[in-house]
């Protein structure tokens, strides 16, 4: 019984290290055609029981979408092209990206003329 309980406090303590938010989000805005491309990277072994489940599109501080997944489409990321067909120059777009386990990342991006890449 005591070893149980022991066993059932590690594993309780030891669960963080198992899950993580995403690592980085990288942002391309390109006005011309429109689109946003979002890559969360995430590292995961079981793509269907840890992963991204929710990406949140803001566009000058206004949600313009929440994408809800049930699953991640490659262990190292989740790759999204969105059309966001208000996107003009000098517009921020502001990406939330959840995992389903532990955490979020945030990462933004200001619209310029050419294709950009945020931080």
């Amino acid at each position: 019984m005591k070893r149980g309980l022991i066993f059932l406090f590690v594993l309780i303590v030891s669960f963080p290290a198992f899950a993580h938010p995403p690592k980085k989000i990288t942002l391309n805005a390109d006005p011309n055609t429109k689109t946003l491309k979002i890559n969360v990277v995430h590292p995961v072994k079981d793509t269907e029981a840890h992963f991204i489940s929710k990406i949140q599109i803001l566009l000058n501080g206004q949600e313009v979408e929440t994408l809800n997944y049930t699953k991640q489409t490659s262990a190292a990321a989740e790759i999204v092209v969105y059309t966001l067909d208000e996107m003009k120059e000098g517009d921020k777009i502001e990406v939330v990206a959840n995992c389903n386990k532990a955490g979020q990342k945030k990462a933004s991006v200001v619209v310029k003329k050419y294709y950009n890449q945020s931080k």
